[in-house]
Formats: C-alpha cells, sequence, structure tokens
C-alpha cells in the first residue's frame, strides 16, 4: 500500500528518546537505499485513533533514512496488528538490534508490565475473565486460582512477563529490571548507566551491603562507565572508593567469656537446616542450568564457605 513517510509514527511501545538511532546502520541503509530504492522492510498498522496516519511495527531505522532522504511515498505492508503483537515485536526487536543494557531491558519489562497490568485491571473475577480466551492467553491463566492469586499481587509478576515476551528473554533479565523499578533502594538513572545486566547485579549487590546513597550510586555508576570498569572489578573500585580513609579498628583486648549454653540456641538452628535442606533439595543437580553467571559464582562461594564452617563446628 503506498503511504506518505510523513504519515507514519513509531511504535507506540518503543520511546525513541531510550533507544537511539545506530549510526552506522543509519549511513548503511542510506548508501543501500540510495543505490537499490527502498525495499518494503517496514511494517504498519492503520493508527488506532488517527485516520490517515499508521504505526510502525518494525523498521525504525529505515524510517528514519527515508525522512532524512526527504522521500515523500513509500509502498509498504498494511495490517491490522493487536497492541500485545505491537509490543513483542519492539521487544524482540530491541533483543536484535541492540546490546542488551539494563536501560533498555528496564524500559521493555516496564512497558511489558504496564501492558498486562492494564488487561488484568479490566477484569475483577475469574468469571469476568473466564470466556475472553485472548486475554486469558495473554496472561497466562486457566483457572480461578491462577487468576486470584496474579489478582492478589496486583501487579502481574516475572512469570506472567516471561510468557508474554517468550523464549528469547531471559527469566534472570526479567527478574533484574523488577528489582531496579521495584525497589526503591536503587537509583533506577545510576543502573541504567551500565552497560550491562551483569553490572546491574554486581553493582546492586553492592548497593545492598554497604548501603550507598542514591548520590553515591550515581557517582559509582558515572566511574564504571567512563573508566570502562569490568563485572569482575566493581567490588575493587567500590573499596577503593569507599573504603579510603576509615578509621582503622583499634584492637580490643580479649577478655575472657563465658562458656555460652548452647542448647538455648541449637533447637532454633536445626530448624533453619532443614529449611535450608528442603531448598537445597528442590535445586539439586540444576545447578548447571543457572544462566546469571554471578548468581552462580556467589551460590558457589558461600555454599563452600558454609561446608567449611560446618567442618570446622563437627570437627571442634
Amino acid at each position: 500500500m503506498k503511504i506518505q513517510v510523513s504519515k507514519l509514527e513509531a511504535n507506540p511501545y518503543r520511546k525513541i528518546s531510550k533507544y537511539k538511532y545506530d549510526k552506522k546502520k543509519l549511513k548503511a541503509l542510506r548508501i543501500s537505499i540510495k543505490e537499490t530504492t527502498f525495499w518494503d522492510n517496514i511494517l504498519v498498522r492503520p493508527h488506532p485513533t488517527k485516520k490517515g496516519f499508521y504505526q510502525i511495527a518494525y523498521g525504525h531505522h529505515r524510517w528514519k533514512v527515508l525522512l532524512n532522504l526527504k522521500q515523500k511515498y513509500i509502498d509498504v505492508p498494511v495490517r491490522k496488528l493487536t497492541n500485545a503483537y505491537m509490543l513483542k515485536i519492539m521487544a524482540n526487536e530491541n533483543l536484535e538490534q541492540w546490546k542488551l543494557t539494563p536501560s533498555i531491558a528496564n524500559e521493555t519489562i516496564e512497558q511489558a508490565r504496564n501492558f498486562l497490568t492494564d488487561i488484568l485491571n479490566k477484569y475483577k473475577t475469574w468469571n469476568d475473565i473466564r470466556m475472553v480466551e485472548e486475554d486469558r492467553a495473554i496472561l497466562n491463566v486457566n483457572n480461578g486460582q491462577t487468576f486470584a492469586a496474579i489478582k492478589k499481587a496486583k501487579k502481574v509478576g516475572h512469570d506472567t512477563i516471561k510468557h508474554f515476551l517468550g523464549d528469547n528473554w531471559p527469566i534472570w533479565v526479567i527478574r533484574d529490571a523488577i528489582g531496579t523499578l521495584d525497589i526503591d533502594e536503587y537509583d533506577r538513572e545510576a543502573v541504567e548507566e551500565l552497560p550491562t545486566i551483569e553490572h546491574s547485579a554486581v553493582f546492586k549487590s553492592e548497593v545492598r551491603d554497604r548501603k550507598l546513597s542514591k548520590p553515591s550510586q550515581k557517582k559509582l555508576a558515572r566511574t564504571i562507565k567512563s573508566e570502562g570498569i569490568g563485572v569482575r572489578g566493581i567490588r575493587s573500585k567500590v573499596s577503593g572508593m569507599y573504603d579510603v580513609g576509615k578509621k582503622k579498628k583499634t584492637k580490643k583486648k580479649k577478655t575472657i567469656k563465658e562458656i555460652p549454653y548452647v542448647d538455648e540456641v541449637l533447637p532454633d538452628i536445626t530448624i533453619q537446616i532443614e529449611d535450608l535442606f528442603k531448598m537445597l533439595n528442590k535445586v539439586k543437580g540444576d545447578i548447571k542450568y543457572i544462566q546469571n553467571r554471578y548468581s552462580k559464582n556467589r551460590f558457589m562461594s558461600k555454599g563452600k564457605s558454609l561446608y567449611k564452617l560446618m567442618t570446622t563446628i563437627f570437627e571442634g
């Protein structure tokens, strides 16, 4: 269908201010279009509220080049696309065209969660949604119990978002983004300055452990970015920035302690060990499937420390 380029608008779920255009890609597309003319590599849908206008599902770089070349008309396919389809296309385009940074991940997950929460809020009870197959499929609810659990939480969780976005989006990336969005302790702007999701995970761990203020988080994020600090170098950098100038602890005089009455604490310790044993049994044999390298290394480190401590206790 022949459409005026000036009547095209961006995907409503894609914030152009967040996803800057790739200059190298724009240059390559400009040369390609000049040499071989424009091919219909843009998919659009009729604008839902503005007659005669269209929204782009994908092909934003080509659209930008066409505007720069002042091309008036293009012949592109027009489809009746749902909001869910437009959002999924945007999410997958982010994965394919961009290096997945905390900024892009957070924006994508926020858009997806807001969209899914809006659908959830349309229904008060299971009977209201039971016959609406399309929305049940989007929310992945097949019975009243599941619907009630999601409804009680008021916001959809990472499992629902994962089901909606599909297998291309790792669950740990979704969890990391939700943590940044929901936990007020983290400064979102600081986290979104970081180059990778792995940086985000270690950065937030240091924020929790050291209780860093939001101005300190901004300063640390800028330093990591400007100095090109890798994931493994974050902890030592934090130590250098925030441990310098601390007063050395004065050695306390040793005092003879009374023998503790161990029997008083043993029951509580035993219960906690039993609970830990049950939790560890659930993941036994599955450790090799952990996708977040930082989480895996931390788990292994803490596990080894626990083993040494228990060995010392029993030998003592």
